[in-house]
């Protein structure tokens, strides 16, 4: 009976030990308390709830933009992805994800959204110099684009009256629903998810120059319609300038130096160049863009 009463001890202490140690693992113990939406800092999990839907799973494109292509992060300025998270692209799917704009997130947890962009699909590192630069650098000739359209595009896209085997990207309603950005963005890149090749894999032969680019977007925006039925005016201006972020007059007025603004933007060219329709800054129509549209993470400005 002693030995019983020793061996139920020993039982007892080993029982109340692992008790000890497995803490809040034993059974009806409570857990750590879950995270509040605002300190959720994972980027998969962020980007898979709030960007997954449109740009696809892990980033490779969806019914929007891929931004799992290391090309892509090569050539768009950080600032400018930046800029398009927090305040969303007017007029289109892109909501501004900024809680100051009405979004869900807060800015540390859009920098750790754009710092894991980079840092999870830059790889590998395209030399930016040996690209085509994002943003066009000057005015492009649409009848000379029209003549680079028919060699390097038409076989796949063929015209309004003769669609080639892709399907016309000359007819109004496609166009009025794509700003000269974005189509420039995708001349560059193509898009790996449908097969459409990027500038140096058209069928020149020979990769696009960078005013061949510029000059078949200068063709396709003259094919346009003036007015969009259903598209406000502010917007109908816009998709024919440069587009809605902040480094945009800056790109094209300073080409290559995209780290002088002051994280408050309120000095250097960010600011100065802060006039459009209010979708944004950089537009060149008319008007003033609301000033919450000056806004830089002085993170990025630091080289983050």
């Amino acid at each position: 009976m002693a030995v019983n009463k020793v061996a139920f001890c020993l039982l007892l202490g080993v029982a109340a030990g692992t008790f000890l140690l497995t803490g809040c693992d034993a059974p009806g113990a409570p857990g750590p308390p879950p995270l509040s939406p605002d300190e959720v800092m994972d980027f998969h999990t962020l980007f898979t709830d709030h960007c997954q839907g449109c740009h696809g799973v892990d980033g490779k494109g969806a019914a929007v933009q891929r931004l799992n292509d290391p090309m892509y992060l090569s050539i768009v300025p950080k600032q400018e992805i930046l800029y398009t998270v927090t305040n969303g692209r007017p007029g289109t799917l892109m909501p501004a994800f900024s809680k100051k704009r009405g979004g869900p997130l807060t800015e540390k947890q859009i920098d750790a959204l754009v710092d894991g962009i980079e840092a999870n699909w830059g790889k590998p590192r395209v030399d930016a110099k040996t690209l085509p630069p994002y943003f066009a650098q000057g005015p492009g000739d649409p009848k000379n684009g029209e003549q680079v359209f028919k060699k390097a595009c038409s076989m796949c896209h063929g015209s309004t009256e003769h669609p080639g085997p892709i399907g016309p990207i000359t007819i109004p309603t496609f166009l009025s629903l794509i700003s000269d950005q974005d189509i420039r963005t995708i001349v560059i890149i193509g898009r790996t998810n449908t097969g459409m090749p990027n500038y140096r894999q058209h069928a020149l032969g020979r990769p696009m120059t960078n005013q061949e680019i510029t000059d078949v977007v200068a063709y396709l925006s003259s094919l346009r319609p003036t007015r969009l039925p259903g598209v406000p005016t502010g917007l109908e201006a816009a998709l024919a300038h440069p587009p809605y972020g902040v480094t945009s007059g800056a790109a094209v007025q300073n080409p290559g130096d995209l780290t002088h603004p002051t994280g408050s933007g309120n000095t250097g060219p960010i600011t100065s160049g802060n006039k459009g329709s209010g979708h944004g800054p950089g537009s060149r129509t008319h008007g003033k863009g609301p000033q919450g549209h000056k806004r830089v993470h002085s993170s990025i400005v630091g080289g983050k």
